[in-house]
């Protein structure tokens, strides 16, 4: 970036003899292009359209209460509750859930627009740059099927989020390196800062910034890095904001450990290879991709290591034509890769090593330099065509790119009716992956909460938390819902027994407590029931009044009428909304006047919300 006017206009990514080329016949226009782009967006993911909540979703903006109570924008900026910290992004849904509330459609078409907004800005930026066939680039990025589960998938509104942040970001710098003018810098640091407000790992921008400048000049000068010091700050700041605020959440207690370090590195090349294979040959994607191991003594784990070595190796020494322009493309690819290679710890890792949604933005980097270089291959096939007609060199090229464009459009159609909802996800996980513990746990729920659960729905949702329990033993939550099934199923002895488990591995879980109180008051096992619902409370339950009044109903069922009386009182002050305690304190105080009306508090005088 530290280049004079006169250094701005660029050598082109291809070859400089780009410009003794003969004329070629009229191209759309940019308008044209951002268009066809838009349109071809829309009509692939209009099967994600009408699609309802998924997976997260529920987490994330049916059930999250900073997203509709009073205090909630503030808690999204400054409380650090959430999972990951990503306040741009909750405060989409925030501003999205006083719209259209809980209307799907809603959040699907942001994210689509979104989408589209992205893939426009790609083909902006690739042709700044000087790839060739930009467009054709732009649009397998638009239409990949690897993009549907961060498009489809409503919760990965961060990834289409950020990405608009981070390619506007570079857009910005462009447009300063022609002027020199300071507003587009400060744009250029803005755009960043909601890039990573909007998800972390856009920290990378930097370096992927210094690759740049780098390949523009072949070297790094004086002004470039000092210009890249903002950047490179901020991107420090949100590491350590991400590592303060973030580690409750970076692992689950039931996950198994990701390994040392020398395993982290074998794995890695893997999953770079796996992510190369996916984007070439996007066959049988999957939500939940087999967690596989790799042996770190084993010589052949890193031949993945020794592919890539030879590949920069080779760029390196061709520094000076071609291997300047693959150095620039695949280390892009590889920087923004890191943050999800597995050297540091994720909460997703836990399922998977690998996912689709991890390679919304290295996507560009792999499919620009696969796309450029094909065209120069097709360009190179019969050399005379450059010195007499285009005609017979572009055809191929054409050709190609109109049946690669139209399988991806045609794939991605048919991805994106998978993200109807969590059961069509996990179904279609399961199909390919059938070992997927937790498709078969998120499976189960789903049919346990279904509003028309019938026998046979619980049955087969018995059957997923059994194969689940199988395949990851000792997980609280897998018990806790397969309790729930037994339990509506009538096998007490059963749920029983997955209950206990549930709170031997986390004694300090309330909702564990309260399942077994559940079902010794249901059994009429009034003594247990009693117990449990106290320790229910001991364990801080975030329904205290509603457990109040549970133990209070116990109390009462075992001939305790007078400690009762205590619990509903007490009911009744934490929810004074709920009538129950005090109607139920009503018409203990009839059958025991011996206490002072004083003490109990009178159904008329609780504040009932309409």
């Amino acid at each position: 970036m530290g280049q004079n006017s006169a250094e701005t206009h660029q050598e082109p990514y291809g070859s400089a003899e780009q410009a003794r080329e003969p004329s070629r016949p009229r191209t759309a226009s940019p308008p044209e292009w951002a268009g066809v782009i838009v349109l071809l967006v829309v009509a692939a993911y209009v099967p994600a359209l009408t699609a309802g909540f998924a997976i997260t979703d529920d987490r994330a903006i049916v059930a999250n209460p900073r997203l509709t109570e009073s205090d909630g924008l503030w808690r999204i900026w400054f409380s650090g509750e959430s999972e990951q910290y990503q306040p741009l992004t909750y405060t989409t849904f925030w501003l999205e859930r006083r719209l259209w509330g809980l209307r799907s459609a809603g959040y699907h078409w942001v994210n689509v627009a979104l989408h589209a907004a992205n893939a426009v800005l790609v083909w902006l930026i690739l042709r700044k740059v000087g790839v060739r066939a930009a467009p054709v680039a732009a649009l397998l990025f638009a239409l990949h099927p690897i993009n549907v589960e961060s498009v489809a998938w409503i919760y990965e509104r961060k990834n289409v989020l950020s990405g608009l942040f981070y390619l506007s970001t570079f857009l910005a710098l462009f447009r300063f390196d022609q002027t020199r003018s300071r507003r587009w810098y400060a744009l250029a640091i803005a755009l960043f800062v909601a890039a990573l407000l909007s998800k972390a790992s856009t920290v990378v921008l930097p370096a992927v910034l210094l690759l740049y400048w780098w390949w523009r000049r072949d070297a790094w000068v004086r002004k470039s890095l000092i210009a890249s010091a903002p950047f490179l700050l901020l991107a420090a700041a949100m590491c350590v904001l991400t590592v303060w605020l973030e580690p409750p959440y970076a692992q689950d207690p039931s996950a198994e450990h990701s390994g040392a370090f020398l395993e982290r590195f074998a794995r890695a090349g893997w999953i770079v290879g796996f992510y190369i294979w996916k984007t070439l040959l996007p066959y049988k994607l999957v939500f939940f991709y087999p967690r596989w191991s790799v042996d770190p003594a084993i010589v052949t784990s890193y031949l993945p290591h020794v592919v890539l070595a030879v590949a920069l190796a080779g760029a390196v020494v061709w520094r000076r034509s071609w291997g300047r322009h693959a150095l620039f493309g695949l280390g892009s690819y590889l920087i923004t890769l890191l943050p999800i290679l597995g050297f540091f710890n994720i909460f997703y890792h836990q399922h998977s090593f690998v996912a689709d949604h991890f390679q919304y933005l290295p996507l560009i980097s792999l499919i620009a330099m696969c796309v450029h270089a094909a065209a120069m291959g097709l360009e190179r096939l019969r050399p005379s065509a450059r010195h007499a007609t285009v005609t017979r060199a572009v055809t191929p090229a054409v050709v190609l790119a109109v049946l690669t464009v139209a399988t991806c459009w045609s794939l991605t159609w048919q991805r994106a009716y998978v993200f109807h909802n969590t059961r069509t996800i996990c179904q279609d996980t399961l199909r390919h992956n059938p070992d997927s513990w937790i498709a078969h746990a998120l499976l189960g729920a789903d049919l346990l909460r279904s509003k028309q659960s019938s026998r046979e729905q619980l049955t087969q949702a018995l059957h997923h938390f059994e194969r689940a329990a199988t395949l990851h033993p000792d997980d609280p939550r897998i018990l806790q819902n397969q309790g729930l099934t037994l339990k509506t199923l009538g096998r007490y002895s059963d749920s029983l027994r997955c209950f206990s488990r549930a709170a031997e591995l986390e004694p300090s879980n309330a909702r564990h407590h309260l399942n077994l109180a559940a079902l010794y008051h249901h059994t009429r096992d009034f003594e247990r029931a009693i117990k449990e619902y106290k320790l229910t409370l001991q364990c801080g339950g975030d329904q205290s009044a509603t457990i109040h009044f549970l133990l209070a109903k116990a109390l009462i069922d075992s001939g305790r009428t007078e400690d009762a009386i205590d619990h509903l009182r007490q009911a009744a002050q934490l929810n004074p909304r709920d009538p129950r305690p005090a109607t139920l304190l009503e018409q203990l105080q009839k059958q025991h006047p011996q206490k002072s009306d004083a003490e109990v508090p009178q159904a008329e005088s609780i504040s009932i919300a309409p």
